[in-house]
């Protein structure tokens, strides 16, 4: 079985921006918008701890903001 790459971006989070709980895994489709791919398992405190320096404000309105993860 062949593997394929493709890239994808961390859309968002689950938790609060001081202690996330789960990232989001997005790319965009073939028509533009940014869609979730899946999410992480709950991160350890390590990985929260880590993570949390890295998550910046989105600079536009994502088209799932309400769904409830």
């Amino acid at each position: 079985m062949e593997k394929a790459d493709a890239d994808a971006a961390i859309g968002g989070f689950a938790g609060s921006p001081q202690r996330p709980s789960e990232l989001l895994l997005s790319r965009y489709d073939r028509t533009g918008p940014l869609r979730v791919l899946g999410r992480t398992a709950q991160l350890s405190v390590r990985a929260a701890t880590e993570v949390t320096p890295l998550l910046t404000p989105c600079a536009t309105i994502l088209i799932w903001w309400w769904r409830s993860w």
